[in-house]
């Protein structure tokens, strides 16, 4: 993007609103959840004439922007992680399965880049088996995570650090410590975790499907489980969730992006906003 004033971050609502409006339309205007979105819209967005936003409170806050009685009329889109839940909204798009970085990881060779630089193989997983190694282990909390947000169990997923509970000799999570330590925090009454833990360990990914995957991952507990493998194996120690994602956005092509839904259904109504 050509000019520093094109991206509006660390605004309120009611700012951002004003700010919109004093445009009076002579600008696109794109709201996103965060500092990430921003960073990866950046590279195909040359345009003075679309402005982005970041998001007052996430993809909360994209949604009441983008409702706001205050802005009928005007020219604006949202683009929000799907997650688990996706509303039927014309103005509000989605990136490919649950959101933005794993839209960028179905890109299987970006992945293997990133391990070029920073994993090893050990214990007879190559990079190639790894990527999918990610998602099998990730299984279960990924189905914990989906059924909390459905089932309103209100567990408080923040509390698991996930380095915390892997298994290096086995490379693998352990999840009977990670319920025990949901059991000892939860203030939910009126949920039985023991049945909540046999149910969704019972659970078999053996015939799931890449993109089933790919829609029920979230995006930082894969890069937190690849920072995981990476740092116990690789050359260069010490890698960050952060460097992982900067490195995942620069590996990501315009030819990748050309690939998606979310590319396809944005360009299909407003031609003038990417430029690849």
């Amino acid at each position: 993007m050509a000019k520093n004033n094109s991206i509006r971050e660390v605004l309120n609502k009611d700012d951002i609103i004003s700010s919109i409006k004093l445009l009076r339309n002579s600008k696109f205007i794109l709201i996103v959840e965060g500092q990430d979105d921003i960073l990866f819209f950046k590279k195909f967005i040359e345009n003075n004439q679309v402005e982005i936003y970041e998001s007052f409170s996430g993809k909360i806050g994209v949604f009441e922007i983008i409702n706001s009685k205050d802005l009928k009329g005007h020219n604006l889109i949202g683009v929000v992680d799907k997650d688990y839940s996706q509303e039927n909204n014309k103005n509000i798009y989605y990136y490919d399965h649950s959101c933005l970085e794993m839209m960028l990881f179905k890109e299987k060779e970006i992945f293997l880049k990133i391990c070029i630089e920073h994993y090893k193989e050990q214990n007879n997983i190559s990079s190639d088996k790894l990527y999918l190694h990610i998602f099998e282990i990730l299984f279960y909390f990924s189905i914990l995570r989906k059924r909390n947000f459905e089932k309103k169990y209100e567990l408080n997923l923040k509390m698991i650090s996930l380095s915390k509970y892997f298994d290096p000799e086995n490379n693998l999570f352990n999840y009977k410590e990670i319920f025990k330590t949901l059991k000892k925090n939860t203030s939910n009454k009126k949920i039985d975790i023991n049945k909540i833990e046999e149910d969704i360990l019972n659970q078999r990914f053996d015939n799931f499907s890449l993109k089933t995957f790919l829609d029920i991952t979230n995006g930082h507990d894969f890069i937190k489980c690849l920072q995981i493998f990476c740092n116990l194996s690789g050359t260069k120690r010490g890698i960050t969730e952060e460097q992982i994602s900067s490195e995942l956005r620069i590996a990501y092509s315009s030819e990748n992006f050309k690939k998606t839904k979310l590319y396809k259904e944005v360009n299909k109504k407003y031609k003038n906003i990417f430029k690849l």
